[in-house]
């Protein structure tokens, strides 16, 4: 099982495997989201003061404040 896509569609963080959707994650639509990036293993998210990192089961790997410069 790997990530090979992975997308913010409306209030949802959708995450698959070819055509095989591996889970979503709800996200709040108070909560603006952007998608980071992925890796086979690993999905990255912008959520609102927060970046999360999830895994190919999404579980958080990490979770920390954006830094501010």
């Amino acid at each position: 099982m790997a990530i090979t896509s992975a997308k913010i569609d409306g209030s949802f963080l959708r995450v698959y495997d070819g055509d095989k959707q591996l889970y979503s994650k709800f996200i709040p639509a108070k909560i603006d989201a952007i998608l980071i990036g992925f890796t086979a293993s690993s999905v990255s998210v912008e959520e609102g003061d927060k970046i999360k990192v999830y895994d190919e089961k999404g579980r958080i790997m990490s979770s920390h404040l954006k830094s501010r410069h």
